[in-house]
């Protein structure tokens, strides 16, 4: 496996976007300047409130460094952060037919979005994960979730590139955090646009924190269809890396397609490179 410096150097100048790249050596420059030896870390509580009301392990921060797999995606991969689970539902709540639906989450981390997924009566509900240290924690949770509520849906775990996933056939809602880096991004959004070739399939790409949102809206096979940033729970405020975060759902324009919601035109702003950092949605 390459050496933590290796990897670190070979994102910043194959993977990362020059700008992000910048803002990293700025940010390195002025804490050398200070004495500060730290990075800061998005604040994040020891338990989030679903660790707790589960009983499942969904919390803390990890880096990219950390998760390493000695796999060319791992270049792509930002780390593990979990999104917030009032966030995903008010999200879920914007799509009809979940009852007919698979979800599935690229990138799925610890699965605390396939928890949430599993309070709703999607048809299949599976997790895409490179990291094996990170599949084996979803694994656990999915069993928790199951023994706890037998009715509910199993939460599968795949480990292995979402790249050679195969995405359930039929409506699908896929769920991303953003996950990766753009290149990574672009076959993601390529591989959705090769599933709706396919007669009677449908998609609904949710994008959580969407700081290549614009790559999803160059895709001739997607279209807008609702945008909002929501605030977390007061019971999540504390857990929560930022107390509210952008949202982004495309449709793909294949089968019959309902029509965009109000605001699913909104401009992305992102600041903080975009990498795990704050995206603003602006009122188009």
């Amino acid at each position: 496996m390459m050496s933590k410096l290796m990897f670190v150097a070979r994102r910043a100048l194959f993977v990362q976007p020059l700008g992000t790249t910048m803002r990293t050596l700025i940010r390195k420059v002025a804490r050398f300047a200070t004495g500060s030896s730290t990075s800061p870390q998005p604040r994040v509580a020891q338990q989030h409130p679903i660790d707790a009301l589960y009983g499942i392990e969904t919390s803390g921060v990890i880096s990219a460094s950390a998760l390493r797999t000695n796999s060319s995606a791992d270049l792509h991969n930002f780390g593990y952060v979990g999104s917030q689970p009032s966030i995903i539902r008010k999200a879920l709540a914007t799509i009809p037919n979940l009852d007919r639906a698979s979800f599935v989450d690229f990138g799925c981390g610890k699965g605390r979005p396939l928890v949430v997924a599993s309070e709703y009566p999607f048809r299949r509900i599976v997790g895409v994960e490179l990291s094996p240290a990170l599949c084996e924690i979803a694994r656990r949770n999915g069993a928790r979730i199951s023994a706890l509520h037998p009715e509910r849906r199993p939460i599968e775990i795949v480990e292995g590139n979402v790249l050679d996933f195969e995405i359930p056939a039929g409506l699908v809602v896929i769920y991303l955090y953003n996950s990766f880096y753009a290149r990574l991004m672009k076959q993601v959004a390529a591989k959705v646009a090769r599933h709706q070739e396919k007669s009677g399939n449908k998609v609904f790409l949710i994008y959580y924190n969407p700081a290549n949102a614009k790559i999803f809206d160059r895709s001739s096979a997607l279209s807008r269809y609702h945008a909002a940033k929501y605030p977390c729970d007061d019971a999540e405020a504390e857990a929560a890396a930022w107390r509210d975060d952008s949202v982004v759902i495309w449709q793909s324009t294949a089968n019959e397609m309902l029509p965009p919601r109000a605001g699913s035109a909104a401009k992305v702003r992102v600041t903080a490179g975009g990498n795990g950092g704050e995206v603003l949605l602006a009122t188009a």
